[in-house]
C-alpha cells in the first residue's frame, strides 16, 4: 500500500471516529489530522511495510493469522498527546517531519533525540511543564517514543505518528465503553389511564414496587420488572375551602388540581402527595385502594418538592418531612412519635378522613412541630428541590434564582450557612455524603460538581449537553453522574476523570407529541434491580446497570481469567509481561500493580507457552503450543512479525538477538530453530542453519541464555546441553537425574505438556523442569565453580561447565515432598536462589558459598532464608527485581494470579487489584496480611511442618546483607556463627518464632541449617 492509497483510508477512519467522539476538543484534533492528511496527498510514496513476497505469503496464510484485541490502560502519569495537541501544535509538529518543501513524507524520520526535542517544544506550556529537564521527563518521553515507534526500528515517521494518534482516540473511546454503565437497550413502559406527564417515580417496599403519579393524580403501581399492577385516582378535585363564604344560591366551585410531588413515608407506610391547591394528602398504603387518611389544606403557599427522613435504627423516633414552596421558603414538619400517629385523633367521630386546617396545626403540637427555615424566605424564586443531610443536620435546597441558586443551611440555626451562586440558577441537584460531592444542573447546559463547603466556585464543569438540564443523579457505586436534558439525552460522566463515558438518546413511544417532563425526571433504584428510571410525558424508561460494586466486600483477585504460564520482566521500563492459557498477554506496571496493556487473542485459541524480551529490550516474543512465535511491540500492542514453525510442536524457549538480527527457538520439536530477523518481512520461516544438528532425543522443556554466547537446553529425558551461539556447537553435555528419583509432580504440572500421557524415561532420569545460569560466576570463569542450575523432581542440581563436566551438588528445593519446582530465579550477584513449587510455595536460599571453589561435591545444604505459601496452585514463573526502593519478587501461578513480594516474603499485592501500591511507600503494601487473608481465600494445601529449629539473629543479619543491592565479596559472613541446636518444641515453635520475626506465612525457619539430607546424586 502506498501513501496515496493509505491517506484516503486513513481520512475516512478519522472522519468516522470524529463523528463518534464525545469530547469537542478531541473532535477538533481529529479534524486537524484530517486536514493535515489532505494537505500532504501529493507527497512521495510511503515506504512499503511488507515486500511483495511477504504479501503473497500473507494471502496464502491469512487463515492462520489471528488479529489481537488491544486494550490500553494508560494512567494519568503517562503523557497523553490527544489531551494537549491543537491544530497549531499539529502544524508545528508536522514541520519536524518536513523534508525540503515537499511536505511531510514517510521517508523523513526522526530518531529518539529529535522526536523528544519536538515533543518538548509541543508540550512546553502544558501541564507537564514542571517536569521539563528532569529525569522523569526523560522517562516519560522515552515511553512515548517507544509507543509511537510501532516498527521498533528506533525511527519515527509521520505515518507512525498519525497512526498512534488515531489509536489513542480509539483506545480512549474503548475505555469509556468499558466503564459505561448501560450495556443493554432501555425498556420502555407506557402509562395507563392518563396521558398527562409523570411527576415523580418512587420505590415502595413490602412488597417491592414502583409508584408513579401523573400531574392529574393518576397513581400507578408497577412490579420491579415494570409490569403494571393497578392504577387508582388520587387527589381528586376538591371543592374550594369550606372556611370561605359563598353567595346565596351559588354552588361550590370545582378547581383543577396538579400534583407537584410525591413522597413515601416508609416507616409508617404512608404516601404523601402535594398539589397546586395548597393541599397535602396523606394516604394509607396498607389498604388496597390507597385511601386518604389525612388532608392538610390551606397551606400558605404551594408546596413544590418533598423529602422525608427517619432513622432506620429507630423507626419510632423523630422523623422529618421537609418541603419547599413557590415563595422560596423551606418548611419542616417534625413528627415526634410517628408510629403512634402523625396527627392527633379527632375529638369527635367523623366520617371519612381527617381534615386539618394549616392554621390549626398548633392543636396537634403533641404529635408534630412546624418550623420554617431561616425564619422566612430562603430563596427569591421557587424551591425546586430539597434534601435533608442527617450526618451534618443540614438542609440543601435549590432554585432558579441567581443570588441564592443553592443554599446549604443548618436546621437548628447554629452553624454557618453556605450559599452557592450560578448566573442562571440551578434546576436540579444531587448530593452524596460518601463521595462528599454535590452535582447540579442548570439551564446553561452545564453540569457542575461542588465541594459542599466551598461555595465560591465548582470543582469541575461537565459540558456536552445542548439544552437545559432537567435532572441529575449520582451513582456512588461506579463513581458516576447521570444528567438528563430537555432534548431527551442522557449522559454519564466520570466523577474523577471529569469525562463523558456514555451518551444515550432515549426513544420514548410518545408518537408525535413534543417531549414534556415533570419536575423530577430521574430515579436511581439501588435495591433489587440497580436501575435508572427516566420519565418523559406519560412514559418511563428503565436502564439496568448490572451488578453493583461492593467496595467493602472481600473478593478474590485474579490477574488473568486463565492459568498463567509464563512471564518476563523489562528492567528498562519497569514492566512485567504475563501470558496465560487463554492466549491473553498483559503488561503490568510494577510501581503500582496497574494494568497498562492487554492483548487478547494473541495466538487465536492456542495457549501462550513461553515469552522472552529481545536483547535490545524493545520487543517481546511469545511462543504458542502450535509452534508459532510472534514478535510484539509491547508499548502499543502491535504485532511486528510472525515466525512459523516447521512442525506443530510447543515452543518452550525463545532467544532473540536484536543486534545480530537472529532469533532462536526450541521446544517439543527436539531441535533449535534459527530465524533471520528480516526487517522488511512479516512472516519468517525457519532456516536450516543450526550447525549443531538435532542432538536431543526427547522434547526440549526449558532453555536459558548467558551472555555473551552460552545457550543451555534441557529435555524431558534429563539431558542438558550447553551450546556456543557463536559456533553453534556443543560446549558441554550432561545427563542429570537418577534412577532412584522419579518425576512425582508430573500430574500437577501446569503447562500443556502435563496433559499428555508420557511413558517413563527409559534411562530412569527425571525431566528437567528449569535451567538457569549463574551469570556472575560465569564472568569470573573459575574452573571449580558451578555455574548452571537445573531443577528436577523438586531438587536443584549445580553443574560445572568450565572445569570437569560434573554435578557439584544438589539439594531439595520443594517445600513439600513429591512436588516439582517449575520456576527458579536468581539475583544479578547470584547471592540467592528463589524457587517456586507445584504446591504454591516460594523459598529463598543463600547460595553465595554453595558449590564455589570446591573440587569435590558439596556435602551440605544451603541455608533456606525464608519460605512462604504464595499461591493456591503451582508457581509457573518467578522474576527477581532489583528496584531503587529495594529487592522484590514477582510470582505467577496457575491460580490465575500474579503477585509481588519483598525478598523477605512480605506480601506487596496482587497485580490487578483495585487499590494500587507504591514501592516507595510500604504503607501501601498488603503486609502483614497474607494473600489468603486479604482476598478471603482458603488454600486447599496445608502449611507443612519444617525442621523445627530455633530462629537465630545470625540469619536476620544474613538477610540484611542479602537485601543490599550492592555486590559484596563472596566470602563468608563476618558475624560469628552461633551454635545450632534442634528445638524440642518442633514445627509449631518454629512457625511461631518466624511469625514474630516478621516473615509472612512462613513455612521454613529463616536461615537455619536443616538436618543433613542424603543428596540424590549420591544414590
Amino acid at each position: 500500500m502506498n501513501r496515496n492509497q493509505f491517506q484516503p483510508v486513513l481520512g475516512r477512519v478519522v472522519e468516522t471516529r470524529e463523528n463518534q467522539l464525545e469530547n469537542p476538543k478531541l473532535k477538533t484534533v481529529m479534524a486537524a489530522i484530517r486536514g493535515v492528511l489532505g494537505a500532504s496527498r501529493d507527497a512521495k510514496k510511503w515506504t512499503a511495510m511488507r515486500n511483495l513476497e511477504m504479501q503473497k505469503a500473507a494471502q496464502t496464510r491469512r487463515h492462520s493469522l489471528h488479529e489481537p484485541v488491544i486494550q490500553s490502560y494508560d494512567t494519568k502519569d503517562n503523557i497523553q498527546l490527544a489531551e494537549h495537541v491543537t491544530i497549531k501544535d499539529l502544524k508545528e509538529l508536522m514541520s519536524h517531519f518536513t523534508k525540503g518543501e515537499g511536505g511531510p513524507s514517510a521517508e523523513v524520520q526522526l530518531d529518539k533525540n529529535q522526536f523528544m526535542g519536538a515533543i518538548t517544544e509541543l508540550l512546553a506550556n502544558s501541564q507537564w511543564e514542571y517536569l521539563l529537564g528532569s529525569s522523569e521527563w526523560e522517562k516519560q518521553l522515552g515511553m512515548l517514543f517507544n509507543k509511537v515507534d510501532a516498527s521498533c526500528d528506533g525511527l519515527v515517521d509521520w505515518n507512525e505518528f498519525c497512526t498512534y494518534m488515531l489509536l489513542q482516540y480509539q483506545e480512549k473511546d474503548a475505555m469509556h465503553n468499558r466503564n459505561a454503565p448501560f450495556k443493554r437497550e432501555a425498556k420502555y413502559v407506557k402509562g395507563s389511564g392518563s396521558k398527562e406527564t409523570i411527576t415523580r417515580v418512587c420505590y415502595a417496599a413490602n412488597p417491592s414496587r414502583y409508584l408513579s403519579v401523573t400531574r392529574d393524580g393518576n397513581l400507578s403501581m408497577y412490579t420491579m420488572n415494570m409490569d403494571l399492577q393497578k392504577t387508582v385516582q388520587v387527589c381528586e378535585s376538591q371543592s374550594t375551602a369550606p372556611v370561605q363564604a359563598f353567595q346565596a344560591g351559588a354552588a361550590p366551585r370545582k378547581q383543577r388540581l396538579w400534583v407537584t410531588d410525591m413522597c413515601v413515608l416508609e416507616n409508617v407506610n404512608k404516601l404523601v402527595i402535594t398539589t397546586t391547591s395548597r393541599e397535602m394528602f396523606f394516604y394509607d398504603m396498607s389498604t388496597k385502594t390507597y385511601s386518604v387518611q389525612f388532608l392538610l389544606f390551606e397551606l400558605e403557599y404551594v408546596p413544590l418538592c418533598l423529602h422525608y427522613w427517619y432513622s432506620k435504627s429507630d423507626p419510632g423516633g423523630r422523623s422529618l418531612l421537609i418541603f419547599g414552596d413557590d415563595s422560596g421558603s423551606v418548611h419542616i414538619f417534625q413528627f415526634l412519635q410517628p408510629l403512634k400517629g402523625l396527627f392527633e385523633a379527632p375529638s369527635k367521630k367523623q366520617e371519612g378522613y381527617l381534615k386539618i386546617y394549616m392554621k390549626d396545626l398548633s392543636e396537634h403540637a403533641q404529635k408534630v412541630h412546624h418550623t420554617q427555615c431561616m425564619g422566612g424566605f430562603v430563596h427569591s424564586d421557587w424551591v425546586r428541590k430539597v434534601v435533608y443531610i442527617p450526618e451534618t443536620d443540614y438542609i440543601l435546597s435549590c432554585s432558579s434564582s441567581s443570588d441564592e441558586s443553592m443554599v446549604l443551611q443548618d436546621r437548628v440555626k447554629k452553624k454557618k450557612n453556605y450559599i452557592y451562586k450560578v448566573r442562571k440558577g440551578i434546576n436540579c441537584f444531587d448530593f452524596n455524603k460518601n463521595l462528599n460531592i454535590i452535582a447540579t444542573g442548570s439551564t446553561d447546559h452545564t453540569v457542575r460538581l461542588w465541594n459542599p463547603y466551598v461555595e465560591s466556585k465548582p470543582t469541575a464543569l461537565l459540558k456536552g449537553h445542548q439544552t437545559s438540564i432537567l435532572d441529575v443523579a449520582i451513582n456512588e457505586s461506579m463513581g458516576q453522574v447521570f444528567s438528563y436534558s430537555m432534548d431527551v439525552v442522557l449522559k454519564v460522566y466520570d466523577i474523577k476523570e471529569h469525562t463523558c463515558l456514555q451518551t444515550v438518546i432515549l426513544k420514548f413511544p410518545r408518537g408525535s407529541r413534543v417531549p414534556d417532563h415533570g419536575p423530577f425526571v430521574l430515579h436511581i433504584q439501588k435495591k433489587v434491580t440497580n436501575a435508572l428510571i427516566v420519565c418523559s410525558n406519560d412514559c418511563m424508561a428503565e436502564l439496568r446497570m448490572g451488578h453493583r460494586v461492593n467496595s467493602n466486600a472481600i473478593k478474590e483477585v485474579q490477574s488473568h481469567n486463565k492459568p498463567i504460564s509464563c512471564c518476563a520482566y523489562n528492567a528498562q521500563t519497569h514492566q512485567v509481561m504475563t501470558g496465560c492459557e487463554g492466549s491473553v498477554l498483559t503488561v503490568w506496571d510494577i510501581n503500582t500493580g496497574g494494568k497498562m496493556l492487554k492483548l487478547s487473542n494473541t495466538h487465536g485459541k492456542q495457549e501462550i507457552t513461553c515469552m522472552s524480551i529481545d536483547t535490545g529490550g524493545k520487543r517481546l516474543l511469545t511462543g504458542a503450543r502450535n509452534g508459532n512465535v510472534k514478535v510484539w511491540n509491547f508499548n502499543n500492542g502491535h504485532c511486528l512479525k510472525k515466525l512459523e514453525g516447521n512442525v506443530e510442536a510447543e515452543v518452550t524457549g525463545i532467544l532473540a538477538f536484536s543486534e545480530k538480527s537472529i532469533i532462536y527457538t526450541a521446544g517439543w520439536n527436539k531441535c533449535i530453530n534459527v530465524y533471520r530477523d528480516d526487517s522488511d518481512a512479516f512472516y519468517l520461516r525457519p532456516q536450516p542453519e543450526w550447525r549443531g544438528g538435532n542432538v536431543h532425543r526427547d522434547d526440549i522443556l526449558t532453555t536459558a541464555y548467558c551472555p555473551p554466547n552460552l545457550l543451555a537446553t534441557a529435555s524431558f529425558d534429563g539431558e542438558i546441553i550447553v551450546w556456543s551461539t557463536e559456533t553453534q556447537k556443543i560446549f558441554r553435555r550432561f545427563r542429570s537425574g537418577s534412577k532412584n528419583i522419579r518425576h512425582r509432580g508430573g500430574a500437577k504440572r501446569p503447562s500443556s505438556r502435563a496433559y499428555q500421557d508420557r511413558a517413563t524415561n527409559t534411562n530412569g532420569a527425571s525431566p528437567v523442569d528449569k535451567v538457569i545460569f549463574l551469570e556472575e560466576r560465569v564472568k569470573e570463569r573459575r574452573n571449580d565453580d558451578c555455574m548452571l542450575v537445573s531443577s528436577e523432581s523438586g531438587h536443584a542440581f549445580f553443574w560445572n561447565i568450565y572445569g570437569v563436566a560434573q554435578c557439584g551438588g544438589s539439594f531439595q528445593t520443594s517445600c513439600r515432598d513429591g512436588e516439582s519446582v517449575l520456576a527458579m530465579a536468581t539475583d544479578t550477584a547470584n547471592k540467592r536462589l528463589i524457587c517456586g513449587d507445584t504446591a504454591g510455595y516460594i523459598a529463598v536460599y543463600d547460595i553465595r558459598n554453595y558449590c564455589v571453589s570446591v573440587s569435590t561435591k558439596a556435602s551440605t545444604t544451603p541455608k533456606r532464608l525464608t519460605a512462604w505459601h504464595g499461591h493456591t496452585a503451582a508457581v509457573t514463573a518467578l522474576e527477581h527485581i532489583e528496584h531503587e526502593h529495594g529487592l522484590f519478587i514477582v510470582s505467577c501461578s496457575t491460580d490465575c494470579t500474579v503477585r509481588m513480594w519483598t525478598v523477605h516474603g512480605h506480601f506487596v499485592g496482587t497485580f490487578g487489584q483495585d487499590a494500587s501500591w507504591s514501592l516507595g511507600d510500604r504503607g501501601t503494601f498488603k503486609y502483614p496480611q497474607t494473600p489468603f487473608e486479604a482476598e478471603g481465600i482458603t488454600p486447599q494445601t496445608y502449611i507443612p511442618s519444617i525442621d523445627g529449629l530455633v530462629r537465630s539473629e545470625f540469619v536476620q543479619s544474613a538477610m540484611d546483607r542479602l537485601q543490599s543491592p550492592t555486590p559484596t565479596s563472596s566470602a563468608t559472613f563476618s558475624t560469628p556463627r552461633p551454635p545450632m541446636t534442634p528445638d524440642p518444641a518442633g514445627p509449631e515453635r518454629a512457625r511461631d518464632d518466624t511469625s514474630t520475626g516478621g516473615v509472612l506465612s512462613p513455612v521454613a525457619v529463616a536461615g537455619i541449617l536443616a538436618p543433613e539430607r542424603t543428596e540424590p546424586w549420591k544414590k
